[in-house]
């Protein structure tokens, strides 16, 4: 029985996913007259020039990150780490092409996860130096966010920066 709960669940959560996508495109037509998908991944902010370099996948793309909890949560998360992106990432900005892979986590970075869930949502975990309105609206408008379904927290310990620039 407990299969068969499972399945259901997971069921169930597609069908949620796919209605919440027809929902988002909605809503980002209605504010950014762009239809386009919202869109979870890890990111790097290149704060002198207040830019969003990194990478992305579609919430239909992205990996499913089943958590389970007093029930089975549904997120939708971008597969790689920051460790495992820097080398194709800092090729996009001149400025870091010289910095090494240990050192990705001197440049301030953050992630965009999804919760496919009754109440759906979008969470930007990111460094606390990037607590900045322009930046909170680039990330918005990178990712395709749709208004009122996401929120920023600056608290995670693994977005801190490790050289204190």
């Amino acid at each position: 029985m407990s299969n068969f709960k499972n399945a259901l669940a997971e069921y169930l959560n597609d069908v949620h996913l796919s209605n919440m996508k027809g929902r988002f495109k909605d809503i980002n037509l209605s504010f950014t007259k762009s239809a386009d998908e919202p869109r979870v991944g890890l990111f790097w902010v290149d704060m002198k020039a207040n830019k969003i370099y990194g990478d992305s996948l579609s919430i239909s793309d992205a990996e499913k990150n089943p958590v389970q909890s007093d029930k089975l949560l549904d997120f939708r998360i971008y597969p790689q780490s920051h460790y495992e992106k820097w080398d194709d990432v800092k090729t996009q900005n001149k400025k870091w092409v010289d910095i090494h892979r240990r050192e990705y986590d001197s440049i301030p970075r953050g992630r965009v996860i999804y919760l496919n869930d009754i109440k759906p949502h979008f969470y930007i975990y990111l460094c606390p130096k990037c607590n900045i309105k322009e930046i909170e609206d680039q990330l918005v408008q990178y990712f395709n966010l749709p208004n009122k379904f996401y929120s920023f927290d600056y608290t995670d310990e693994h977005y801190q920066l490790t050289n204190n620039k």
